[in-house]
């Protein structure tokens, strides 16, 4: 079985760097992490659709 992707594994190591550092500065009892990946092209063109849209 393959590992994970080079850019997902190098986001899933910059997590877990920043919950390690976190957790050695506050006493934590639970984390929730949220990612998402922004759509900066339908934000500043929410009209944008077919070819134009890539």
């Amino acid at each position: 079985m393959a590992g994970l992707a080079p850019s997902v594994q190098n986001t899933l190591d910059t997590h877990v760097k920043v919950i390690q550092r976190v957790a050695q500065m506050l006493p934590l009892s639970g984390m929730t992490v949220e990612v998402a990946h922004w759509d900066m092209q339908k934000i500043k063109n929410p009209a944008i659709a077919g070819e134009a849209y890539q």
